[in-house]
């Protein structure tokens, strides 16, 4: 697929909260068969999307748009530790804490740390036992501890350690809605064809071809 369908492919499938693995979608080239292939995913849906799957939807777009990643790279199964490199991890993990409603935690450090934390926290008791001012030396401390360190605040939290534990933590409630009917859905996916490929909706007909228009 070329890089204009996979972007269909994948708003297609964060606008209904289902999965469109890459063997499915080399066979949908027509308008037609995608509307027919939605149609046939969102039969199970009762009252909606599964709101985790909308979810993972949404981290595997937000993450393919800020990393030098494959779609099938961005799986449930995978670590995020190794999907988001160090270097911009604090960056990118700060810009998803503030796109999602339900923010996960701030990333952690490492253990060593806390020796750190330790050691200024000696250094504060023996200013006590000098008077030096020990609020002041204890809020200095910290003060500096917390800069000093930050740099090496990488480490994913407990349970947010894969795409699959951000996707359930980071997943809206259900929506009690109705589900779409046919016609919706139909009209829906054309919408998303026109928009993605800048294709006047009322030229697209069931017969249309994503590879000659």
């Amino acid at each position: 697929m070329g890089l204009d369908l996979i972007e269909l492919v994948m708003d297609v499938e964060d606008a209904f909260g289902i999965e469109i693995p890459d063997a499915d979608a080399t066979s949908l080239t027509t308008v037609g068969a995608l509307i027919l292939y939605v149609q046939s995913k969102t039969k199970s849906y009762s009252a909606g999307p599964c709101a985790t799957s909308v979810a993972f939807h949404s981290i595997r777009r937000f993450l393919l748009g800020r990393l030098p990643l494959q779609r099938r790279d961005v799986r449930p199964e995978a670590k995020l530790e190794t999907l988001i490199p160090e270097s911009v991890r604090r960056d990118l993990w700060r810009e998803l804490r503030q796109a999602y409603n339900r923010r996960p935690p701030r990333l952690g450090r490492p253990w060593w740390t806390g020796i750190i934390l330790a050691e200024l926290g000696l250094a504060a008791c023996a200013a006590l036992f000098f008077s030096l001012g020990v609020t002041a030396i204890c809020i200095a401390s910290l003060f500096v501890w917390y800069f000093a360190t930050l740099p090496w605040a990488t480490q994913f939290p407990t349970g947010w350690l894969t795409v699959r534990d951000l996707s359930y933590r980071l997943a809206n409630p259900p929506s009690s809605g109705a589900p779409m009917s046919d016609a919706e859905i139909a009209h829906k996916v054309r919408l998303i064809i026109s928009d993605q490929l800048a294709i006047p909706i009322d030229r697209l007909t069931d017969e249309s071809s994503f590879f000659r228009t």
